[in-house]
């Protein structure tokens, strides 16, 4: 008799495979584990998902120690054919508070320039020493075309650390190219204070290196075209960030479709009218800049530094509704020498405003800035979000909206938000006539 033998094993389906690796998304070795088995000539049924999820973004933790980014470096060599497959990559330090200085250092001498398909990097809670060598490592990247910054703060490179290394940067051409091929761009700089060498100069932060590198490149010829811009950088007396930032990457960009913004009050109160009217003409001045083909546009209100709350009011607010009113009542005359309302293309508009736990509303502004909106003349905004934060820590006991549920005007027993919603009203009956609009007031926890 003839020995017995076993049947083959009956394949798994697909989808169940898929479902197996899919388990293991968020870790790049038993991705890479899975896309590596098989044979030549007879590749697993793993791979193609395992292909997919290392196509994704890849999360790179630096703490005390290098160990993750140094296997990744190891693993992934020009040689290697997984180099493909890389499109996004996150580095970040630990977590921190909003005053604590990041606890992380970017290695100076990285190098990702032979990664072909990298298109996108982001970097947040990091020290960087060598600003310069760093601006230089993102322009050799070939292929990128979105980057984020988040709490990049430059630090002093210690003695016997990387002073040897030259901190050179990108050269005239490299930064043009650089400029060239970005299509999307997010830093977030909060207020911090100063970092000083031991001569006690001030050190730039990465995020002003980077902003020299794009000044230079649009200045040699680079055309910006820039999607996507998402800027929240402290200003500060002597240097308008914000403003050098827009004129960098909005000017003469037509292809320009979203715009994320931050406006951090510095002093509050404690300005006079001749200041409101200076800043209000700077900012209006950095709106200039923006094409009135935008699509989607949210500004976010940071009424003060390091959570000073002396330094804001429903006062402050009020002159910041007014601010924004004025971005859309002001006339506009198009190409065609025809004077009409500006950014009539929006289509989405999104304010985040932080106020005092004890703030009043003040009905006719908010109703004032509801009407600029003009819904009969921007036919394409479909969706209008007011979103109110709380800024001081919550009382003991208290919800945020009952925080919020502070005497909103001297003869109507409204809370903050109710009064929003009710003004909110005047531009919601016209949006409704118009068909499928939202108009929707978030108080947030």
């Amino acid at each position: 008799m003839s020995p017995t033998v076993d049947p083959p094993p009956t394949a798994l389906p697909a989808e169940l495979h898929d479902r197996i690796v899919d388990f293991i998304h968020d870790d790049w070795r038993a991705l890479v584990g899975c896309a590596l088995t098989g044979t030549v000539g007879l590749p697993s049924p793993l791979v193609p998902c395992a292909e997919y999820h290392l196509s994704r973004t890849i999360t790179l933790p630096i703490s005390v120690s290098y160990n993750e980014l140094l296997d990744f470096i190891k693993v992934f060599l020009p040689r290697s054919h997984l180099v493909s497959l890389i499109r996004s990559i996150y580095i970040c330090g630990p977590p921190i508070t909003p005053l604590e200085k990041p606890k992380a250092v970017f290695p100076a001498l990285l190098d990702l320039a032979h990664l072909p398909h990298l298109r996108a990097l982001a970097l947040s809670h990091l020290s960087v020493e060598l600003t310069a060598r760093f601006t230089r490592f993102l322009c050799k990247l070939p292929a990128l075309e979105e980057l984020s910054f988040e709490n990049l703060t430059p630090r002093v490179v210690l003695r016997g650390g990387y002073r040897a290394i030259p901190d050179v940067g990108p050269t005239e051409q490299e930064a043009v190219s650089f400029c060239t091929r970005l299509k999307s761009l997010r830093v977030v700089d909060p207020p911090s204070r100063a970092i000083q060498t031991d001569t006690g100069d001030r050190l730039q932060s990465p995020n002003d290196v980077l902003l020299q590198v794009l000044e230079r490149g649009r200045d040699a010829g680079a055309v910006i075209s820039l999607h996507t811009i998402k800027i929240h950088v402290a200003d500060t007396a002597e240097n308008n960030r914000r403003n050098r930032w827009m004129a960098a990457l909005c000017r003469g960009n037509n292809n320009l479709q979203c715009i994320d913004l931050t406006l951090y009050e510095r002093a509050g109160v404690k300005k006079t009218a001749d200041a409101w009217d200076i800043e209000s003409s700077d900012f209006l001045a950095c709106a200039e800049q923006w094409p009135h083909s935008l699509t989607s546009l949210c500004i976010r209100y940071e009424p003060w530094s390091f959570h000073d709350p002396d330094t804001t009011s429903s006062e402050t607010i009020d002159v910041f509704l007014d601010l924004l009113s004025s971005l859309f009542t002001r006339p506009y005359t198009s190409p065609t020498t025809q004077t009409t309302s500006p950014y009539v293309a929006l289509q989405i508009y999104e304010v985040i405003l932080k106020i005092p736990f004890d703030a009043r509303a003040n009905a006719e502004t908010w109703t004032k800035h509801m009407r600029s909106l003009n819904p009969r003349a921007r036919t394409s905004l479909k969706h209008v979000r007011i979103t109110l934060e709380s800024l001081k820590i919550p009382i003991l006991g208290q919800s945020l909206s009952e925080q919020l549920s502070i005497i909103a005007s001297p003869l109507e027993n409204l809370r903050y938000g109710d009064m929003v919603e009710r003004c909110g009203e005047v531009v919601r009956e016209e949006f409704r006539v118009l068909g499928d609009h939202t108009v929707e007031v978030v108080i947030k926890s």
